[in-house]
Formats: C-alpha cells, structure tokens, sequence
C-alpha cells in the first residue's frame, strides 16, 4: 500500500473491504452456478443410464456426464477454498474497521491463558482478557504468533532490540497487503499448529534418543534391499520353473528356492527386530508433517518478501536451511510422507519384505530431519515474531498519530520517564484525558493524590500501559515520549494506587 493509505486507515480498510465483499459475491454467484451445473451432469448421466437400458444408447455415453461431473467437483472445491479466503480477508477489514470505531471489545483474542497472577503488572494493567491490551493489539492468527506477542507484553526489550522492532514495525505499517495474506494463510494453522512439539520433533535425535540414520543402518537397508531384489528374481525364476517355462537344471531351482527362503528369513528378521524404531518414525512424521502442511503457506508467503530493515531482514533470512527457502524443504517432506502413506497400498504391503518400503522412507525422514529439523523451531520463531511485529504494525497504522517513544539506554542519572499529552490507549482518543509526567533528572518519587474518581488510578495505569508498549516496540497514546529502560509494578494484582516504575 503506499504512503496515503497510511494517512487514512478508515479509507483503505473500507475500500479494500468493499473489494472483497464484491469478489465474495461474485464468487457466490459461481458457486450457484457450479450447483446447477454438478444437478445437470447428473441429470445428464440418469438420462443416459436410462437409455442405455432401454437398448437405445451404449453404456460408454455416460463416461462423458461422470467426467463432468468430476470436472466441476474439483473447480467446484477451488472456488469454495478461494471464497472462504476472500471471506477471511473480508473479516481482517471489518475487525479493522470495528477497532477503528471502539467496538473490538469481546470480538477478538483475549489471551486468556497467557494471563499470570504473580505478574508484576499484568493483571492490574489489564494486558489479557476482554477489553485488554492484547485483544486491542493482537491480528495473529497462529498460536506461535499470539504467544510471541504475549511474552514482548509481559517481559520489556533492551533499548537497541527495541529500537530494531520499531523499524520493523514502522516498514510493515505501510505493507497492509502483507498483513491481509497472513490473516488469510496463517488461519489453517491456528488450531492445528503446536509449536512446542513440532519444535521438538524436528531437534529430535529418534526414536528412543538414539540416531536412526546412521551410516550402518544405510548400508544395512541398501544391502538387504538389493538381497530382496535378487529374492523377487529368484522366485518369478521358481513360478516359471514351476510353470516349465524355464529350462533349468533341478539343483538349480532346488537353490533358488533356497536362496529365496533365506533371503525371506534374514530381510523378515530385520523388519521384525527394527519394527518398532521405523513404527515411532513414520507415525511421528505424519502429525509432524500435518502440522508442517498447515503453515507451509505463511511460510511461502514471508519468504516472497524483501525486507529492508535489519530484525526482519534477520527474520527472513532464518527461513532458510543450507541456502534453501522452507517451500522446497517442505516439498520434499511432502513427497516423502506421500511414499510412506503408500504403504497402505497392497501391492507394496506384498512387496515390503523384498523392497524393505517402510525402512528406505523411515531413514528418508531421519534424513530430512537432520537436516531441516533444526530449522523447524525457526521457522516457528520467526513467523511468530513476524505477526507480533504485525500486530504493532496494524495499531501503529490505526492510530497514525501515536509515535514511537525515544528509548534510551540507562545511564548514571537512573530510571528516565518523560510524557507529553499520555493517554490511556484502551480509552477512545476522543474521550481520553490526556496528562504530562517526567520522572527522573533527581525526582525519584512522584506521589498522585486527588478525591475518589478522580481519575488517579487511570492516570497511573495511563503511564504503566504505554510503558509496556514502549518496551515491547509498539508506538505510545502520547504526543511524545522518551524513556530508559524501567521495571513496571503495582503494590497488589488490582491495586494501581500503589504503582511503581523504577529502573531495573
């Protein structure tokens, strides 16, 4: 998007939400009219079948309705799959909107469990719940994303990694076509991902903490292969034998049959003994490999991009394991988990013993681990702090006069705190009273005192809610502000009269 829509975030949402509510009922009229279409090929094929009883027709003239019909099944499933994502990127505007006029309130994500008691101040400065920080902030669509966004809220950035997320963010202000595709692509994965196992299966060594693809396991599966190869030889050379349709010696079949018969015995064994080493394989790359399927295309999307400031230049460029982009590593698990799942197939079942199926693409995966699993918790990484950086970016583009505060780093003179015209960014500017601080320079301790419902407690949450924004990245509800790094806290869980922020 370019610099003008930055000016007027109501006039962009709006635009491109009307976009897609046209794209969405333009869709919809096509989705009615494949319905007809599927109704009338299959109208066709009944009529067909009814001549072809009748003797009037042949038989063969109902392959052309049943190819239709599978014609429009499968555009039928490309136009849904488009539709719902148009759908998907119509509600990442209407939410926008919804921001934009007050009514986020209960139609977002709360965080509800990323909320902790014994948090120095997330509780009493309402950072998860209804009507909190996070729900305010929060356009992450996976589970990696949210939790990454919860921890900046709750644990302040050193000044230079904050200053890096400001750039960061200020560069994915104005990329509001990123942010749409990510709320599309990344909503697959928001119930199906769990990064704390796909992490951890990717950087496991296997099964039972000992490496399966090993040098001497290769050699033994490659050699018992080309055993079983010979095997499969050897009994078409017996059936044809049998058949005497091979003239051969009988001690030459009588040692065929032997061949085979150990040849059966030693690759049998094999498998028996290593069954349940390949089993924990196999079966862990299929969720692993599910779940992986789920954020290829978050994945694919962020590795188009070019970023030019250096956090997501350093984001983008751990998408890549030994110079490869994660959609060819991904492609190539693909392939492979789609080898493994042909072992249902009855034909491989029969030749499992000769061909050793299961344990060629059980080390195959062993392979791809070792070398992509530890990029596995990368990628994680990496898109999580992505969409934090673009939910900082969607508040810092909805409220294009909030600024990003002067970090500084700590000196001799202690905490540094200073605000001109803070308000409370949960409070709708229009209804904000908004109040000048500055502590430091020698003033270490600044009491507020004032009637009841004066306004105290929201004076004070007002200074420790945009000092959580500051040291997450995030631009602050002030006219300006500047700030050292500082230790946020509150005397009790609800008890803001008793607030302090002190150097660390």
């Amino acid at each position: 998007m370019g610099k003008a829509t930055m000016d007027d975030p109501r006039s962009a949402y709006s635009r491109l939400l009307k976009e897609r509510l046209a794209e969405i009922a333009a869709r919809e009229k096509g989705h009615q009219r494949l319905g007809y279409f599927r109704l009338l090929s299959a109208a066709a094929a009944a009529v067909v079948l009814w001549l072809a009883i009748q003797h009037s027709l042949t038989i063969l003239w109902i392959l052309a309705p049943v190819a239709a019909f599978i014609f429009l099944i499968v555009i039928h499933e490309r136009l849904l799959k488009r539709l719902d994502r148009r759908r998907r990127a119509a509600a990442f505007f209407e939410k926008g909107l919804a921001r934009l006029d007050g009514n986020w309130a209960g139609h977002g994500a709360a965080g509800d469990q990323y909320a902790d008691p014994e948090h120095p101040y997330a509780a009493d400065l309402d950072l998860f719940g209804k009507n909190s920080l996070f729900e305010l902030l929060c356009t992450a669509r996976t589970h990696v994303g949210e939790e990454t966004l919860a921890r900046w809220l709750k644990s302040p950035g050193d000044p230079a990694l904050v200053r890096e997320r400001q750039a960061a963010v200020a560069e994915l202000r104005s990329n509001l076509k990123l942010r749409e595709d990510l709320a599309v692509v990344a909503e697959e994965a928001r119930t199906g991902v769990d990064p704390v196992s796909l992490a951890a299966w990717g950087e496991s060594p296997g099964p039972g903490g000992a490496p399966l693809n090993t040098k001497s396991n290769r050699m033994v599966v490659a050699a018992l292969s080309l055993l079983g190869a010979f095997a499969a030889a050897a009994l078409v050379c017996t059936f044809l034998y049998q058949a005497g349709l091979l003239p051969v010696a009988p001690a030459t079949a009588s040692l065929l049959r032997d061949f085979l018969l150990l040849a059966l015995v030693v690759n049998g064994a094999y498998l028996y003994r290593k069954r349940n080493e390949f089993a924990a394989v196999v079966g862990s790359v299929d969720a692993a490999a599910d779940q992986l399927r789920l954020i290829t295309e978050v994945l694919v999307r962020l590795e188009q991009e070019s970023f030019q400031t250096p956090l997501l230049a350093r984001l983008r460029g751990s998408l890549d394991a030994e110079g490869e982009p994660p959609s060819r590593r991904l492609a190539r698990l693909k392939r492979i988990v789609e080898y493994i799942d042909s072992r249902d197939n009855v034909a491989v079942k029969l030749a499992e013993i000769f061909i050793l199926w299961t344990p060629h693409w059980a080390l195959k995966v062993e392979e791809w681990r070792s070398h992509s699993g530890p990029a596995v918790r990368r990628w994680l990484t990496a898109v999580g702090e992505i969409e934090a950086l673009c939910s900082l970016a969607s508040h810092s583009f909805e409220h294009p006069d909030d600024p990003f505060p002067e970090m500084r780093d700590a000196g001799p003179g202690g905490a540094f705190l200073e605000a001109e015209g803070a308000g409370h960014p949960l409070i709708p500017e229009a209804e904000a009273v908004r109040n000048d601080i500055r502590i430091g320079d020698g003033l270490q301790l600044l009491v507020v005192s004032g009637s009841n419902m004066s306004g105290k407690s929201t004076f004070l949450r007002t200074v420790g809610t945009n000092a959580v924004l500051a040291q997450a990245g995030a631009t602050v509800r002030a006219r300006k502000m500047a700030l050292t790094p500082l230790s946020i806290g509150a005397s009790s869980a609800r008890s803001p009269r008793a607030a302090r922020i002190a150097a660390p």
